[in-house]
Order: structure tokens, then C-alpha cells, then sequence
């Protein structure tokens, strides 16, 4: 009878052990399986901001030419289709943009990632902003003032400059990625292609972090990252003091 009840009780506790591991199951099947709709307004939201940042400027510009009749009669007939069809390649090359994900390092055996970092797009999103509105600007003072071309011809292709750099800048930032792992210390880049610089370990010689002004007031700043043979510079990353004590902690750990 003891070896019965014995046996009860286990199948009653294994029972037990069965329902809870179930309930945790059920519990971390939403953890393993991201949400859709998440992924769906992160891609909706880089949409909006290529449309709205990328090709609106060039698109509104388009469109006051072509419905300025005063104004068309003294600018070039294709002049209007040529500003538009821009603003159409920025766009378009936004949504590529969007499409492609950030580049993810391969990890080695035994590898580990400590610390992973993608520069930041605030100052990409600044310098087309400071564009939009040296070009709008540009807009009005030739249109709408008397002072000489000289002053909204030079304001334009300085705004233009600007602006083409921070969508520029944007793109190549979307696309790049730092990581510290226990091995080494990577540089990925992926767009067209795939650049990847990497310095091992044991070749590493220091880090420092380098801010401005602006970059000390807004928490980012600049890792240059030095090897025995090639530099790894992590630009314009957020927080950039965790990853230079960890780079040296590895550093001083192989020097140990």
C-alpha cells in the first residue's frame, strides 16, 4: 500500500510538473513569436518619413512651378519634371531603404556579443530639416523679395548640400552596425554590398571617445577604436561610454 501511494503521488506531481511547464509554454509563445503589426509600423513609419522628409521638399517644389504661370513662363518647360522626378528617386530609394535590414554579424563558436550599437539618425533627420528650410528660404526670397539672385542662389545650393547630406548620411547610417564580442571588435556595413572590418582581440591597442559640444548636450559621441593593423571609428553612436570601458576591458584582459 506505502509503494502504492508512493507511486500515486509522484504520477500526481509529475502530473503537476506537466501542467505548470504547459502554462509556461503558453505563457512564452507570444516571446517567441514577434508580433507582426510591430514590424508592419516600424516599416510604415520609415515609409511616412521618406515621404514626407525625403520627397515632399522636391514635390512641392514641382508642383508650385507648375502651377506658378508668372513663374513658368521664365524657368526652363522641363524644369518642374526634373525637381519632381528627384524627389520620385529619393523616394524610391527609401523604400529600398526600408526593406533592407540593418546588417547582423555572423558569431563565431564560442562567441558572444557584448555590446551592440547602430549610429543614431537624429543627425541625419537635423541636417535635412536645416535644408528644407534653407530651401524654403531660398524660395522666398527669390520669389517674394526684391534682394539680389546672388543671395537665394547661394542659400539654395547651400540648403540643397545640406539637405542631400542628411538623406545621404541617413541611408548609410541605417545600414551600419558596431559590435564589441568577446573576440573582436566589428565594423558592418551593408547596402549594395557588405563591408565588414574587424580587429581581433589580441591587436587591440586602445579606445577613446571623442564629443562636441552639441554631441556632450544630446548623449552621443564617437569611439575610435585602434588595432595593430586598421582603426574601427564608431560614429555618432548613442551612449558611446559603455562601449569604450568594455573595448578596454577586453583589451586589458588579454594584456593580463
Amino acid at each position: 500500500m506505502a509503494e502504492d501511494k508512493s507511486m500515486h503521488g509522484a504520477t500526481d506531481e509529475q502530473q503537476a510538473d506537466a501542467a505548470v511547464s504547459e502554462s509556461e509554454e503558453v505563457a512564452d509563445a507570444p516571446k517567441r513569436n514577434p508580433a507582426w503589426w510591430r514590424r508592419a509600423v516600424g516599416f510604415l513609419g520609415k515609409v511616412a518619413v521618406n515621404l514626407l522628409i525625403g520627397g515632399l521638399p522636391f514635390f512641392a517644389a514641382g508642383v508650385f512651378l507648375l502651377s506658378d504661370d508668372d513663374l513658368a513662363s521664365q524657368i526652363p518647360e522641363r524644369a518642374p519634371w526634373v525637381v519632381i522626378s528627384v524627389g520620385a528617386a529619393i523616394i524610391a530609394a527609401g523604400f529600398f531603404v526600408s526593406l533592407v535590414a540593418r546588417p547582423r554579424l555572423a558569431l563565431t563558436s564560442g562567441e558572444r556579443v557584448l555590446e551592440e550599437r547602430h549610429p543614431s539618425l537624429k543627425p541625419p533627420f537635423v541636417r535635412m530639416i536645416i535644408g528644407v528650410l534653407l530651401l524654403a528660404a531660398s524660395g522666398y526670397m527669390l520669389w517674394f523679395t526684391l534682394l539680389p539672385y546672388i543671395l537665394p542662389v547661394t542659400s539654395f545650393f547651400i540648403g540643397m548640400y545640406v539637405y542631400l547630406r542628411g538623406v545621404a548620411t541617413y541611408w548609410i547610417n541605417h545600414h551600419t552596425a558596431y559590435y564589441a564580442t568577446n573576440n573582436r571588435v566589428v565594423h558592418l556595413y551593408r547596402f549594395l554590398w557588405l563591408k565588414r572590418a574587424a580587429i581581433p582581440i589580441d591587436s587591440l591597442q586602445f579606445a577613446e571617445t571623442t564629443k562636441s559640444l552639441i554631441e556632450i548636450l544630446t548623449g552621443r559621441g564617437n569611439v575610435r577604436v585602434e588595432g595593430a593593423r586598421r582603426n574601427v571609428n564608431m560614429r555618432e553612436i548613442d551612449n558611446p561610454d559603455p562601449m569604450e570601458q568594455i573595448i578596454n576591458e577586453m583589451r586589458a584582459r588579454t594584456r593580463g
